[in-house]
């Protein structure tokens, strides 16, 4: 094959490379702002529900760690889109905690329920 394909393919590799690292930026920015829909298109259309932020956190670990009431119908709602994507709980961030930990140290009793309420179906979508 000639060098001018390798080239070509590099660059392209450079390109989707570039890309995905803006969509992820793009995502965890979304859910800081609290435009969860964004952040849901993004999810849907070709970032892992469980990909990582630069703290090596999901994106339900974001949420879960900087958790606050503003706009809580929103988030929990993501919350629950999040788990029936299979969004793992217990993938740990740069600090060692994994969403799990943070609703435990929030005390995130609506996240606690929620996870509680889609329990069985969330087994269901594992088995």
């Amino acid at each position: 094959m000639p060098k001018k394909y390798f080239r070509k393919r590099k660059e392209v590799k450079a390109l989707k490379r570039k890309q995905y690292s803006e969509d992820l930026e793009m995502l965890f920015t979304a859910m800081d702002n609290g435009r969860y829909k964004l952040a849901k298109i993004l999810i849907l259309g070709k970032l892992s529900v469980n990909c990582k932020n630069s703290d090596h956190a999901t994106p339900i670990t974001v949420l879960c760690k900087n958790y606050s009431s503003s706009n809580e119908e929103e988030r929990l709602k993501f919350i629950k889109f999040l788990l029936k994507r299979r969004a793992k709980l217990n993938i740990k961030d740069i600090h060692g905690m994994d969403a799990s930990d943070y609703i435990k140290q929030n005390s995130l009793q609506k996240v606690i329920q929620l996870v509680d309420e889609n329990l069985e179906e969330l087994i269901s979508l594992v088995t």
